[in-house]
């Protein structure tokens, strides 16, 4: 099913999987993937506010992860809150100071 996902994605489809998108995010056992997965499919539909909830209902200090802080930090931007953005990005350095998340949010 990924795969599937994976291809009508790059060919800019988004709404047509949606049923598979949800299929696939309750039996994915790959937490960023599914997270990524179904982040990005709501972004592209335009449902920020979703994508939003969406990380910062499941993001924690234990499970970020490189993938997860990029793709959270754009749906911050897109939403506009750009100086909430840069907190994060700034409070996560502070607690991973030589981890991979530290250095995505910082660059």
């Amino acid at each position: 099913l990924y795969p599937i996902i994976q291809d009508a994605f790059s060919k800019g489809v988004y709404t047509e999987v949606k049923e598979a998108v949800l299929r696939f995010y309750a039996a994915d056992e790959n937490f960023e993937r599914k997270m990524i997965l179904l982040g990005t499919y709501h972004t592209k539909t335009g449902a920020y506010q979703n994508a939003l909830e969406l990380y910062e209902k499941n993001l924690n200090i234990d499970n970020i992860t490189e993938g997860l802080c990029i793709a959270y930090a754009e749906v911050l931007e897109l939403c506009g809150k750009v100086p909430e953005a840069e907190r994060k990005y700034y409070a996560q350095i502070l607690l991973h100071l030589y981890s991979s998340p530290s250095f995505c949010v910082s660059q």
